[in-house]
């Protein structure tokens, strides 16, 4: 019925980013369903009590005419290691509520917290955030290709602080850290070492 979800923080009653998950509806209904989207996120927001204390996750199901909303508190997850998993044949350019393909790569990740996923010799995404990579100089860089284009990664890479480029397995070592990002997360999620990608 929902084939498609957006999810969206909000603190203190106030919803962040509001204008790109807009963007990426219309995107999605457009390209998906030939059509905009019958409801505006602006909308869905203003009938949805958002309570105050702490950061809530506010899930919009939807397809190109309806929509149902979930309203949790948000806990993130503790991440320390992640595994790298090879799928040449993934894909997931739209934000779907099938996660079937992410899912069976999430499963192979062992004793570690999550999976990179690595395609055609590229680094894309974790099972459900993009990352961002430091430099020794300081600057962050994304994948060029990320499975999914994230809101939080959108508006970095548009004030500049992001910039998008090829990064293959073997690049990984030449990076002093790194971070993962997505709406919930935003740029709060700690700097972990690369040594924390493992084989």
């Amino acid at each position: 019925m929902f084939p498609l979800f957006e999810t969206i923080p909000v603190r203190a009653g106030t919803p962040f980013n509001l204008h790109y998950h807009e963007e990426r509806v219309a995107r999605s209904c457009q390209h998906l369903f030939g059509r905009l989207p019958g409801f505006s996120l602006a909308e869905v927001v203003r009938g949805v009590h958002l309570r105050g204390d702490g950061l809530f996750r506010l899930r919009v199901n939807y397809n190109g005419i309806d929509f149902a909303t979930e309203l949790t508190l948000y806990e993130p997850k503790k991440i320390s290691a992640l595994r790298l998993v090879y799928d040449n044949s993934i894909s997931y350019a739209y934000k779907f509520s099938d996660r079937a393909a992410l899912q069976e790569l999430y499963a192979r990740r062992g004793a570690a917290d999550d999976v990179v996923i690595v395609k055609n010799g590229l680094i894309t995404d974790t099972s459900y955030a993009n990352l961002a990579f430091k430099q020794r100089d300081g600057q962050w860089v994304t994948p060029h290709d990320p499975l999914l284009k994230g809101t939080m990664r959108q508006e970095l890479s548009d004030r500049g602080g992001l910039i998008a480029r090829d990064i293959a397995v073997e690049d990984l070592p030449s990076f002093e850290s790194f971070k993962l990002i997505n709406a919930m997360l935003r740029f709060d999620f700690p700097e972990l070492p690369v040594s924390a990608i493992v084989e």
